[in-house]
């Protein structure tokens, strides 16, 4: 709480960050579809149709997060070359995503990799990073409703809540 008895914005982000994971980890359950009750839809009334998950498709889950991760990596990388006053931001949130990849590369294969753009005001390149994690995040969740595994669903949902609250902080900073 601030002096005035408002919340503070660390308080908010807080908040925010701790509702946004639940979200994620509520999404990522990598179990089965429940019986009876309500079904997941289409969101015209149809009920989602049912994909029995496979090891290639997990791998191919894995491997396809390992490269947003590698993506994101580079992104942070040209935008410290280019903007190296940002260091102190991007940093942390670089070190985050090594581990991340660190965790998804287990049985990932390699991807060509893209070519990061930056732009050239600062102020613009961090909000096309808090951009870039915000689709990261975006995409984990997806993969994360997609997988099999718990335990991918797990690291998943757990990639995909530091990325949205990346998103959030560097917002925050600007």
């Amino acid at each position: 709480m601030t002096g005035s008895g408002a919340p503070s914005r660390r308080h908010i982000l807080q908040i925010g960050v701790a509702f946004v994971a639940s979200l994620v980890a509520g999404a990522c359950t990598g179990g089965e579809r429940p019986q009876g009750g309500l079904q997941p839809s289409t969101g015209t009334g149809e009920p989602l149709p049912s994909v029995e998950p496979s090891v290639e498709s997990d791998d191919r889950l894995r491997a396809g997060a390992a490269d947003q991760e590698r993506h994101l990596l580079d992104l942070h990388a040209a935008t410290l070359r280019r903007h190296p006053s940002l260091a102190n931001r991007l940093r942390p949130l670089t070190e985050h995503h090594a581990a991340h990849l660190s965790a998804l590369e287990v049985s990932a294969r390699r991807r060509p990799r893209r070519r990061a753009r930056v732009a050239t005001r600062p102020d613009a390149a961090l909000h096309d990073v808090a951009a870039a994690e915000r689709h990261a995040a975006q995409a984990a969740v997806a993969a994360c409703a997609r997988t099999g595994s718990a335990d991918l669903a797990r690291l998943l949902a757990s990639v995909a809540g530091c990325e949205a609250a990346h998103g959030v902080l560097l917002d925050e900073v600007r």
